[in-house]
This record gives structure tokens, C-alpha cells and sequence, in this order.
């Protein structure tokens, strides 16, 4: 069943990259009466990029942590390093 018959296929390519930009994938299949193949389009799209966002978001606290865990000592070094030779040139 194809209802969509007068909609250009360009207009339906256009529909479906601006659609999928925005996490829509599968909108112009359901447009062009392919509700089935564009339901399971869509929530495969969004399962994937609910796991991509998991993925990331837990790589992310790794990586800052690593960073924190390395950059936080010689922070905390420098810091002290600075205060240390604006003390004593007060004092000197």
C-alpha cells in the first residue's frame, strides 16, 4: 500500500535526512505509507542513540575522572608552588 503517490521521492529524501538529523528516523517511510519498515526505523534509531548516549556519558565520567585524578595533584603542586614565592617575596 503506497498512499503517498502525490509526494515527490525527492520531497520524501528531503523529509527523511532533516527528520533524521533531529532523531527522527523512519518519518518519511511512515509519510510514504511504509508505517511498519518506518516504526521499527524510528525505534531502532532511538535505541541505538539511547545506548550511544549511555556509552558516552560513561566514558566521559572515566575520562574526566582520570583527568581530575592526574590534573587535580599538580594543581593543587602548582598552586602551592605560587603561593610559596609570593610568601616569601612578602616576607623578604
Amino acid at each position: 500500500m503506497n498512499s503517498s503517490k502525490n509526494i515527490e521521492p525527492e520531497y520524501l529524501m528531503v523529509i527523511e535526512i532533516i527528520a533524521g538529523f533531529f532523531g527522527f528516523l523512519g518519518i518519511a517511510w511512515i509519510i510514504s505509507g511504509r508505517w511498519v519498515v518506518g516504526t521499527i526505523l524510528l525505534l531502532s534509531f532511538w535505541l541505538i542513540l539511547t545506548i550511544e548516549i549511555v556509552v558516552f556519558s560513561i566514558l566521559s565520567i572515566i575520562v574526566v575522572g582520570i583527568l581530575g585524578f592526574i590534573l587535580l595533584p599538580l594543581q593543587n603542586i602548582f598552586f602551592g608552588v605560587i603561593s610559596a614565592v609570593l610568601l616569601k617575596a612578602v616576607i623578604d
